[in-house]
């Protein structure tokens, strides 16, 4: 007896479970009939059953449904990253076409304006090595060889692949001598790459770079801007002078003067191209 009463909590447990699963044996063996004649605790067990059920369909279910979307997501994922990939390199291509297109059509107004023709169809071209330069390199004299007996003359206009270098001051039969435009005694008149309507001059300062100003006080240019011969004076349009590395504006007079960089590397020069006149 004392054992019973010290265990009577467990004794209930036991008997509530047996009677639940001789409740849902009997249950079960009544599947197909109709469920009105079930007994209170059978219809009790029966709900909780189903309930149990749902909740294990809802929770597996969720389960499924999440791990199904996160393999969706990085497939959708990997897909949106392809597209902006795409997207981008579509937008760089038509940004390309539009800025040369609109490169073009600036180069065609400002040669209505100036009335001048494009370099490359203007001159025949004569590539020449280097074979001397100034010591000190800031001043950009140099000296190729080919000369008279290449077509080339005084005030022939001298290139290389990076833009323009200078133009010749001086020639023999086999050679000739050219001032760089980083020289004080050349000064280049030019506009702005991004905007044909902004031009000015430039002259070489003897110290490797370039100074110059803007014609028009309202107008300005910006760093980074890139200087292209103007085809005012004797430099035709179109040519890569140098890129603007600082700016500055006089307060009293509004004047917008601007240093720039070289476009030609006047201590790495081994060949250039001589413009000359066609025959």
């Amino acid at each position: 007896m004392n054992w019973m009463r010290e265990n009577a909590g467990r004794i209930l447990v036991a008997v509530v479970v047996v009677c639940m699963l001789a409740t849902i044996s009997v249950s079960a063996s009544r599947t197909g009939n109709d469920n009105v004649n079930d007994t209170v605790p059978e219809r009790a067990v029966q709900r909780l059953t189903a309930e149990a059920q749902t909740g294990f369909s809802g929770v597996f279910g969720s389960l499924g449904d999440f791990f199904s979307g996160v393999v969706h997501f990085r497939k959708y994922q990997n897909e949106n990253e392809k597209l902006k990939k795409e997207n981008a390199e579509l937008k760089e291509s038509l940004s390309k076409a539009q800025l040369d297109d609109k490169k073009l059509s600036e180069l065609k107004s400002l040669s209505d304006s100036l009335n001048y023709s494009d370099y490359s169809s203007s001159y025949d071209r004569v590539s020449a090595d280097v074979i001397s330069l100034d010591e000190s390199g800031v001043f950009g004299n140099i000296t190729v060889g080919a000369g008279k007996n290449d077509g080339i003359k005084k005030g022939s206009l001298v290139i290389n692949e990076d833009g323009l270098v200078g133009k010749v001051i001086s020639v023999t039969g086999s050679t000739a001598k050219v001032a760089g435009i980083i020289d004080s005694t050349i000064s280049v008149s030019f506009y702005d790459q991004s905007d044909n309507q902004v031009l000015g001059m430039v002259t070489g300062n003897g110290k490797g770079k370039l100074e110059g100003y803007l014609f028009d006080t309202d107008k300005t240019i910006a760093k980074g801007a890139v200087l292209m011969t103007s085809g005012l004076g004797s430099y035709p349009a179109g040519i890569e002078i140098g890129t603007v590395s600082d700016v500055n504006t006089d307060k009293s007079t509004s004047q917008v003067t601007i240093t720039a960089e070289p476009q030609a590397d006047f201590y790495a020069l081994r060949t250039v191209t001589v413009l000359t006149s066609k025959k």
